[in-house]
This record gives C-alpha cells, sequence and structure tokens, in this order.
C-alpha cells in the first residue's frame, strides 16, 4: 500500500495520463515527438535538394524540346536530295554514278581538275 500512496498520476497538456514521480515529462508526449522528429528526417531525406540551372542546362533543357522538331523539319528538307542521289545510283547507265570508276578515270577529281 506504500507504493501506492507514493504515486502520484498527473495529466499532461494533450490529456495523457502518467505517474509523475516517475517522469518528468509525459513520456507518451516524449515518443510521440521521437516519431514525429523521425518522419519529418525521412521526408527531408526525400525531398529533392533545390537546384539553379546554369545558363547552359537551361540552353540543353530547351534545345532538347524542340529536337524533333527540327528532326521533322530538316527529314523533309532532305529527302529529296537522298532521293535524287538513290535515282542516280539506281540507273547507272543514264546518269553517271559516284561509284563508277569508269566515272572518276574520265572526270578525276576535284584536285586533279582544278588544282594542278
Amino acid at each position: 500500500m506504500n507504493e501506492m500512496e507514493d504515486i502520484r498520476i498527473t495529466e499532461c497538456e494533450n490529456r495523457h495520463l502518467y505517474p509523475s514521480n516517475l517522469y518528468k515529462t509525459c513520456p507518451y508526449c516524449k515518443k510521440g515527438a521521437e516519431e514525429i522528429a523521425k518522419r519529418e528526417a525521412v521526408k527531408k531525406a526525400e525531398e529533392p535538394e533545390f537546384h539553379i540551372n546554369t545558363p547552359s542546362e537551361n540552353s540543353r533543357l530547351r534545345f532538347g524540346k524542340y529536337t524533333e522538331v527540327f528532326k521533322a523539319i530538316l527529314s523533309v528538307l532532305f529527302a529529296p536530295i537522298v532521293i535524287m542521289f538513290k535515282i542516280i545510283d539506281l540507273f547507272p547507265g543514264k546518269y553517271k554514278s559516284r561509284y563508277d570508276s569508269y566515272y572518276w578515270d574520265k572526270y578525276g577529281s576535284y584536285w586533279e581538275r582544278h588544282v594542278k
């Protein structure tokens, strides 16, 4: 019975009951505060850090947005040229092929024709 008389029950601000002669502060609030601090630490660790892009990073990002558009424009511009060269190579008798040895023997390179 003496032990029961020595225990004083106290209520904290959050309405927790605890023995005040054993604990100076509420143990439940202390555990809750530790858990909240752990959760906040995990949240901070998972958040990406604030980063300001350099001008070169900004230009790379802007250019990356428009690369598909540039590719489409270039393919439309250069497609007729590529097709023309393919047609020339398909009909070697009608057109002089770039790969024909006779072409190079007859006309030579630019260097041989103009620089000598």
